[in-house]
């Protein structure tokens, strides 16, 4: 199936589904729907990244492709060898489209999400 913007998802529905029941919903068109609407549930950008090297001093994590907004929530699990969770800060003010800065209360790796909205 595809991905969809919600633009292009709210459309899809107006046609096929929101008919007033001129048009019965099939079985096929639900499961179009449905598969769409999975692949499309972050309606934002997504980056992500796993086992990134942060270092107490701070880490700058540069996407690998830029955000096209620097409006984003990022989810971060900082972590040192032995998988325990580290202390950490991410101020708001260094989050630009290229990425954001972390500043962990010791060295150690971190996985992360972010997500535009």
């Amino acid at each position: 199936m595809a991905k969809k913007t919600k633009a292009a998802y709210d459309s899809w529905v107006d046609s096929f589904i929101n008919t007033n029941g001129v048009q019965g919903i099939t079985g096929a068109l639900m499961n179009t729907a449905l598969i769409d609407l999975s692949d499309s549930i972050f309606f934002g950008e997504r980056r992500e990244g796993k086992g990134e090297v942060i270092a107490a001093v701070g880490t700058v994590i540069v996407f690998a492709t830029p955000m096209t907004t620097d409006q984003y929530v990022v989810l971060v699990r900082p972590y040192d060898s032995l998988g325990d969770f580290i202390e950490w800060k991410v101020d708001p003010t260094l989050m630009t489209a290229n990425g954001f800065t972390i500043v962990p209360a010791a060295d150690g790796l971190l996985d992360y999400h972010a997500v535009s909205f």
